[in-house]
Formats: structure tokens, sequence, C-alpha cells
């Protein structure tokens, strides 16, 4: 079970303990955390300005700036006006137009720049002294700053600059938001005074209403309309007399008489044409074909021919050659070609073949005209005929369904003509009358825009504040506890992360891979208060101390690593990244249990020359001891001393020179050594100093079974430790576990046992 490592990637479970211990280990930083939180809230709270909200709503109705004029609404319709998204751009707008500049700046001409800078009257009195006296530093410093920066400037200048500061401030304390599923919009303005609050709010309002009759006032609409409908008579007047006078020219009024007259023709001819195509297409075929026939064709003929000899004596001679070749075919399979069957069979057919020549001699031939030809040239006369006759023919009805084409396109162009004409009249016919009812409309817009009358209206004026809107003394306070405590949380959190240093033995696991063997908690003395003085282990070795307890521990666990690897003989060292992480004690008490438990003895050795230690705890001579053995009595000099513990066996550190141990190491004899303690005890602990104090430690480490690495908690960082494993490693040295001495448990004992 010991040799189970977990890698840096190996995910820890992390529980209710874990979450605890992170909180109580640093309880120091949440608590200041929360209280300078919490005071810092109640101070900027109590010690802030008032601020004063006056509010007010305006309803935006459905009113002439409303009409959307649709440029297809005819006479006696109704327009139709902005509904749903229309009417939500409609309030956007009108929210757009209260943040405008130009209208901020009347405002605060009218209220005074200074007035609207510090937020409430001078004359007024209505701050609290003490605000005064806290926001004096504030303002001294924003005018100072302002001074600075406008030192070289023109006073014109440092007035609009002023004046811009002004209206941005304005723009800053003003909320002008529209109220969901309403056409209402909602107006605040916050200041130091509640009359301050109100002049502003109800000033904004009143150059808003202004503004808004401005804007929607649509100057020069009547002569507008007028001059449009004027012109527009015009062009109506005049495409009347074209459309009369393409009427007369093109005697327009039977055009949908003619249409179907010169569509029937050319339907005729079209037919007509393709069924002549056919006709000439046969006979042009028709004509080729006799043609090629007649080519073929001899003009004289063989009429009669007559043999002078008996036709019989011809037949019987072609009878025997062909038996001849038969039977020479069939002596062929059977003979070679020289052989004499063969020889007198091919003389037998020459014979024959010539008998029957001298008999076809004799043959009388007669010769005439070729009556099919003489047939077939009278049919291709009449043929040509024919073909000529259908290609005039062809040629005529194309000339006519040209004609009648050209005739529907003239027709075309008219109809074309026409109805554009009459598309335009139609067109201009509406426009004039679009334009003739805007013009009306023009004219009670005048009307209504003279007596101001707009679809905004005041629902709800500016009020007057009685109770300051800030700051919120409850839900301030209320926020800053909860602040100060997730942000404690959070803090400690954070610390936790970047601590490197080990505080657990899972840390030991995670960062090292290598196994944790267990942890040795911090041990107080008992007149001192946890904390006030740094934690250790009694100096005289106390078998009776409660600490006794992580050390049986440990004991067990590295009894079961040594059971697994079936070695009951076995040499460790013992060592640690620096110096003051408590070796020497953890190495006299996990000596202790390992004599407990083991049923074994144990040899404990003190290599630590320099600040040796072991002796004091076990009441044993300093000398001699390890540091006094020489080359040739090592064995004898190295004297081993019996220890008040059953079992456990001690070799003092001597009182040798430090700088000799090097050398008694790379001795053969120290080798023959540890061979015999090997022999004789059932482990040997060597207490050595840390990786990075001694010369010697590394080496001494390469030369036994294990090193076993002790580290004190939260004091020694995972980057420091690696460097000391991997120094051990590099030097030939395999470290087998880590110990994580004066480990401090921050949960008190009764929420411990309840998680």
């Amino acid at each position: 079970m010991m040799n189970t490592v977990f890698s840096q990637d190996t995910p820890f479970k992390k529980g209710l303990k874990d979450f605890f211990h992170v909180i109580f280990r640093h309880r120091e930083k949440v608590i200041l955390f929360f209280i300078s939180v919490v005071v810092l809230v109640a101070l900027v709270t109590f010690l802030s300005p008032k601020i004063y909200r006056s509010e007010a709503e305006i309803l935006i109705k459905i009113g002439k700036e409303s009409v959307a004029l649709d440029p297809t609404v005819g006479p006696n319709q109704i327009v139709s006006v902005a509904a749903g998204s229309q009417r939500e751009n409609e309030v956007n707008s009108e929210m757009e137009m209260l943040r405008k500049s130009d209208l901020l700046g009347r405002v605060v001409d009218e209220i005074g720049v200074d007035g609207v800078l510090k937020g409430y009257y001078s004359e007024a009195g209505e701050l609290n002294i003490l605000r005064r006296m806290l926001s004096l530093p504030f303002t001294i410093i924003s005018k100072t700053t302002f001074f600075l920066s406008t030192l070289f400037e023109s006073d014109e200048m440092k007035q609009l600059k002023k004046k811009d500061r002004a209206i941005r401030k304005l723009l800053g304390d003003l909320d002008v938001a529209a109220i969901k599923k309403s056409n209402s919009i909602a107006l605040s303005y916050d200041a130091k005074s509640p009359r301050m609050a109100q002049d502003v709010l109800a000033r904004l309002i009143d150059a808003y209403l202004d503004k808004h009759i401005q804007v929607h006032i649509t100057e020069g609409s009547y002569q507008f309309f007028v001059e449009q409908r004027d012109r527009l008579r015009n062009e109506l007047d005049r495409t009347g007399d074209e459309l009369r006078e393409l009427k007369n020219k093109t005697n327009i009024g039977a055009l949908e008489e003619q249409r179907p007259l010169i569509l029937k023709r050319i339907g005729y001819l079209k037919r007509e044409v393709e069924s002549t195509e056919a006709e000439y297409a046969v006979s042009r075929a028709m004509v080729d074909s006799l043609t090629g026939e007649l080519a073929n064709l001899p003009n004289i003929v063989l009429k009669e021919e007559i043999s002078r000899r008996a036709l019989s004596a011809a037949d019987e001679l072609r009878k025997r050659v062909n038996e001849l070749e038969l039977k020479e075919n069939e002596l062929r399979a059977t003979f070679t070609e020289e052989s004499p069957p063969l020889v007198e069979i091919r003389r037998q057919i020459e014979e024959a073949r010539s008998l029957l020549s001298e008999a076809e001699k004799f043959t009388e031939v007669k010769t005439g005209i070729n009556e099919v030809h003489q047939r077939i040239e009278l049919n291709l006369l009449t043929e040509g005929a024919v073909l000529n006759s259908l290609e005039a023919k062809l040629k005529s009805l194309r000339g006519q369904l040209a004609e009648a084409e050209k005739e529907l396109t003239v027709i075309n162009d008219n109809e074309h003509r026409l109805r554009k004409l009459e598309l335009n009249r139609t067109i201009q016919e509406e426009s004039y009358q679009k334009y003739s009812e805007s013009l009306e409309q023009s004219l009670i817009d005048r009307s209504l825009e003279m007596v101001k009358i707009s679809n905004v209206r005041v629902v709800q004026s500016a009020t007057y504040p009685l109770i300051p809107s800030r700051p919120r003394t409850t839900l301030n306070l209320l926020l800053g506890v909860m602040f100060g405590l997730f942000g404690g949380l959070a803090l400690a959190f954070v610390s936790e992360n970047l601590n490197h240093s080990f505080s657990m033995p899972e840390d030991i696991e995670r960062t090292l891979e290598v196994p944790a063997l267990g942890a040795i908690a911090a041990v107080y003395p008992d007149e001192e208060a946890e904390g006030k003085k740094a934690p250790f282990l009694p100096v005289r070795l106390d078998v009776n101390a409660p600490v006794m307890q992580d050390f049986d521990l440990l004991a067990e666990r590295l009894l079961a690593q040594t059971k697994v690897q079936e070695r009951s003989h076995q040499i460790f060292s013992i060592t640690s990244c620096h110096a003051g992480e408590g070796v020497s004690s953890v190495s006299a008490y996990l000596a202790c249990s390992l004599a407990f438990l083991s049923g074994g003895r144990i040899l404990l050795v003190d290599a630590h020359i320099k600040d040796p230690i072991l002796h004091t705890m076990l009441d044993a001579d300093l000398s001699p001891g390890f540091a006094d053995s020489t080359h040739g009595e090592g064995k004898r000099a190295v004297r081993i001393q019996s220890s008040p513990v059953d079992g456990l066996d001690l070799v003092s550190a001597g009182s040798g020179d430090p700088s000799r141990i090097r050398q008694i190491i790379d001795q053969p004899y120290f080798t023959d050594l540890l061979k015999e303690w090997r022999s004789k005890y059932r482990y040997v602990l060597i207490d050595t100093p840390s990786v990075w104090e001694g010369n010697y430690s590394v080496r001494l480490a390469s030369m036994v079974d294990g090193v076993i690495m002790i580290f004190e908690a939260e004091a020694v960082r995972w980057e420091i430790a690696r460097r000391a494993k991997d120094r051990l490693e590099v030097g030939g040295a395999r470290v087998i576990g880590g110990i994580l001495n004066k480990r401090r448990f921050y949960i008190p004992a009764w929420l411990y046992e309840r998680l």
C-alpha cells in the first residue's frame, strides 16, 4: 500500500475538511479583510453627501407626430399610425432628444454653471458642515486641476470648458428610461439639494417640450405642396393630350379586334410552312434516292446467252471437279503432300478443270436496253418538278409569315405606348390627389403649431424629494458585510493557492510524486499559547508523549512497506531540505516506535556532526561516536551505546572533526560497517544533515537502502523540495517517502469531529 505514488495530474478530492482548513488557516486575513471592508463601507456611507432624487414622467400619445403618411393611401381612406416597433422607435427618439447637449446647455444656462457643478444652491445651506469639510480636499484638488489645465487659456475658453463640464455632469446625474409595455418615459435627476434636483428636472421638461414642437415643425410645407400640386396638374394635362393623339393617329380603337385576326393568320401560315417544309424534305430525299439508284444502273444489259455444247456435259464436268476436290480434302487429312494418292487426285482435278474450261468457251451472248434504268429516269424527272413547286410555295409562305409578324409588332408597340401613357396618367392622378390631401393636412398642421399643440403630456411633474435616495445605509452595510465575508473567503483561497508550502501530507504526494508516510502534529509547551512560540518536540525522549501516536502510525506504514518489498533488514537515511526542520527529533521518536512495533532491534546513528542532539535525548555519551572512527579502527572506534528504550541502540555523533566525515564515508571499511549493522539490526536509521547543509548527506544517502525526507509544514516550498529530491536522485539515492513535521491543525476539535 505504500507504493502508491500520485503524480501532479492526479486529482485529489476536496471535502469540507479541506474547505475549513483553508478558512481557519488564514482566519486572520479573513477577519482583517472583513473588518476593513465593513469599516470602509460604513465610513463612506455615513460621510458621503446625501443625494436627493427628483422624478417625473411624460407620456408620448398618438398625435399628429405619430401619423405615418403612406404614399399608397388613396382618397377617403384611413391613415395608418405608428404601432409596435415604430412606436418603440418614436419613444427612443424622444429619449435621445432629452439627452442632447443643446437642450442640457439651455438648462445649465438657466440654473447656473456653478449650481450644476456643486449640486446645490450656495445660499441654501442644506449640506451638513461635516460633509462639506470632508469634501473640501476633493473640491480643492478638482479646482486646482481645472485651474492648471486652463492656466494659459482665454476667459471665454475657460467658461466654455466649465459649461461643458456642467453639461457632462448634468447628463451623468440624469436618468432617462422607457417604462416597459407603455409609451411613457421616466425621468430622474440626482442632486445634493432637493430644490436643485426639482428645479433642474422641471426646467429640462420645459425645454424639452419646446424642443419637441420645434423638431416636428415642417417649415415651408404649404408652399411645397402648392408647387407640387400645380406641377402634377400640368403633367396630367400633357399626358392626356399625348394619349388622345396616339389613338387618333393609329386608329387604336380597333386594336382588340386586329390582334386576334393577326394571331390567327400567323398560326395558319406557320402550320403551312411546317407542312410544306415536311413535303419538301420528302421530295428532296426521293430525288436524292432516285439519283443514286440511276447512277448504279447500266443503260445496256445482257439479254440472252446460248452455249453450243450440251449443257449437261459442262454440268457433269463441274460435278466431277467438285467430287475430286472433296476427295482431295479427305486424302490431305490422311496422307502427306508428296504421297502418290494425293498427287494422283490433284492431276485428275487439273484435267477436269481443263475440260470444263473448253466446254464453257462455246457460248453465244445477246444484249439490249435496260428497262429499269429508263423507268427510274422518268420518275426522277417527275419528282424534280414536284420539288421545284414545293420550294416556290415555301418561299411564298415565309414571306407572308414575316409580313404578318411585322404587323403584330406594330400593334404591340402601339399597345405598349398606350398602356404606358395610361399608367402615367393614373400615377399622376394619384399623386395629384395625394398632394392635394397633404396640402390640406399642412394647413391643419400650421394651425396646430401656432397654438403649440403636441402629442407629449407631462404625467407627473418634477417631485420635491424629502428623503435622500443615496446613500442607502442599510443596503450598503449589508452589501459591505456580504462583500467582506465572501471577499475574505476568496482572499483565503487565493492565499492558499499562492502559498507553495506543504500544509497536508497530500501535498507531498501531489508535488514530489513520493508516498507520504504521515504527518507529525506540532507540539507546543504547556505554558505557552499556540502561535506565540515555535513548535518543538521535548528535548528528552518522552515515550509517553501524545505525539507518539503519530510516530506509531509512521512506524506501521514503514513496516508495511518493507513487508511488501520482502526485505526485513534495511538502512534508511533521514534528511531534510533545510536545517531546523526537526530531523533529529523525528529520527529519535521514529526509532523508538520501530523498537516497540517491529519486534527487532533498532540502531539510531547520529551523523549530524555539527549540531548533535540525539545523545542528549537518549541520555548517552557524545564520544566516541560516528565522527571518531579512523582508518583501520573504524569498527572498534564506532561504539554502540544502549538507550533507555528497549531494543533501541545509539551511535552518537562523536567529537571528531566534521570535515573528516566525507573521508570516513568513502573508506571501504565504512561499507563493511553498514553490512554489519544491516545483519545485526532490523532497521538502521541515520540522522543526517539537510541536503543543502551537509556536503556528505547525498553521498551517505546513495549508500543506504532508502531516504526519508522530513518537511516542515508551511515552511518548505514545493520548488525547494523538488530540487532537494532531484539532487538526491541524481546522486544515486532512492527517496522512499516523506514525512510532514510540525503540522498545524487549524480546525477546532469540536468542528473537526463533526465533519
